[in-house]
């Protein structure tokens, strides 16, 4: 509230009306907080953290490190582990995805926890990590000093190393290839 103080002021109008909610009586959450579920994640949007929107037509699982909220159409992954970003962009997520997600109009996937969380992560070490970090860094960066910027070698350069983690066979990469969405 101290950091915010137009949103402070703002919502002081309805402290009242804010207090005589249940879950403030029962204090799980402080008046102020604007969700019920606030109270237990909120600090998670101030630190590093991977978004993404739950209606996705491409693989766009984003890093932000400035501690911006994003709303209730996009869900967040708190970590700062540039590997995983990297993973869950490469097309084998995608494909993944295209085989657990619910189908919208359009082609676009429904992203909700339930289907994410059912992405096979494997436990990669710092030496497999290293290669898909120094990748990730790269496109931030060039997507930082230019929204535009080409960055697809790159991005076909983490798929190969994703595909290496995962010992997929050429016929395997020809099915995710053959599948994935640019």
């Amino acid at each position: 509230m101290d950091k915010y103080p137009a949103v402070s002021k703002y919502l002081r109008r309805f402290e009242e009306q804010l207090k005589a909610r249940p879950e403030v009586k029962r204090g799980t959450i402080p008046w102020y907080a604007l969700s019920r579920y606030a109270a237990d994640y909120w600090q998670e949007f101030d630190g590093a953290k991977i978004i993404y929107q739950e209606i996705a037509t491409y693989h766009a699982f984003a890093f932000d490190e400035s501690g911006i909220y994003s709303n209730n159409k996009t869900y967040l992954i708190p970590c700062d582990n540039l590997s995983l970003l990297g993973f869950l962009n490469s097309k084998l997520t995608w494909w993944f995805l295209h085989q657990v997600c619910s189908k919208l109009q359009g082609g676009a996937l429904a992203m909700q926890t339930p289907y994410i969380s059912q992405i096979p992560i494997l436990e990669a070490t710092p030496k497999q990590q290293a290669p898909i970090v120094k990748l990730v860094d790269q496109i931030l960066a060039a997507k930082r000093a230019d929204p535009q910027a080409n960055v697809s070698e790159w991005e076909r350069q983490i798929d190969r190393l994703v595909y290496q983690l995962y010992e997929l066979t050429p016929a395997e990469i020809a099915v995710v290839e053959g599948s994935a969405r640019p």
